[in-house]
């Protein structure tokens, strides 16, 4: 496991995450073992690196390191202590301060008062934990129904949600969403997915971005006015929807308005 993960097996937090794969601790039964998860996470924190501002050999430690606390006496004995033992055993070994932050931060936010991470090497982690969490129950037909969301999907978007638009990062999520669907197949967890896969968990956080928008203030009709099936850079949506709501409360904008709606 270690020379699989490229671990370093003198450090003590090393030694657990090579123990977690070992021991081959199942995540879920039809996505595979934490082990496997991992190594996605760290691949696609890799790949998003470039784009959050981080540096992609931290982001790749991090995300390996990220779940090692897992199988600590103490995340066992008080389970709401995960990721910030992490960080404490991370800080202890010597790990970069980011790689150590990113242990804790890649689980927010956890509601919507949380606060969503803002160092980089956080950013690309939590972000490559949440995709793989969604693609993967997307690709094995797990979708939150009616009130029921066993596995905190809505939850999952929403924090990739926030932490892009609080953030301003652009982000072709559709991309993000292939590349974490490959990792799958790649690892013979899913078949090669159906093409609207992504158009379809797209459309989940289309609607998930519609409830924050509207919390925030946003009118629906400007919302919907935006929203594209196509439209996979929220942040993009984001500004486009204050920009019209902008411009329709000017002078010009009601005029334009009226005219429409005399047209139409």
């Amino acid at each position: 496991s270690a020379e699989k993960l490229g671990l370093d097996l003198t450090k003590p937090l090393d030694q657990r995450m090579a123990k977690l794969d070992q021991l081959g601790v199942t995540f879920h039964a039809k996505l595979g073992t934490q082990g496997e998860r991992v190594q996605r996470i760290a691949k696609l924190a890799a790949e998003l690196a470039p784009v959050v501002g981080a540096d992609p050999e931290l982001a790749t430690r991090a995300a390996m390191l990220a779940k090692a606390d897992l199988t600590t006496e103490v995340v066992g004995e008080f389970p709401e202590l995960q990721g910030v033992m992490g960080r404490i055993y991370a800080g202890l070994q010597g790990e970069n301060d980011s790689v150590a932050l990113a242990a804790e931060e890649h689980y927010k936010p956890q509601g919507p008062s949380d606060q969503v991470p803002t160092d980089p090497v956080s950013i690309a982690v939590a972000l490559a934990d949440k995709v793989d969490t969604l693609v993967g129950f997307w690709a094995i037909d797990e979708k939150p129904t009616g009130s029921k969301d066993p596995y905190a999907l809505r939850r999952a978007a929403l924090g990739v949600i926030r932490i892009l638009v609080e953030n301003g990062v652009e982000l072709n999520l559709l991309a993000k969403i292939a590349q974490s669907l490959q990792s799958l197949v790649g690892q013979n967890r899913v078949e090669a997915a159906p093409e609207d896969l992504a158009i379809d968990l797209l459309s989940f956080f289309h609607d998930r971005l519609k409830v924050y928008l509207r919390d925030q203030g946003a009118r629906h009709d400007l919302i919907d006015a935006v929203i594209t099936p196509q439209s996979d850079d929220l942040l993009d949506i984001t500004r486009r929807v204050e920009a019209l709501g902008a411009f329709l409360d000017t002078e010009d904008g009601k005029n334009l308005l009226a005219g429409t709606k005399r047209a139409a």
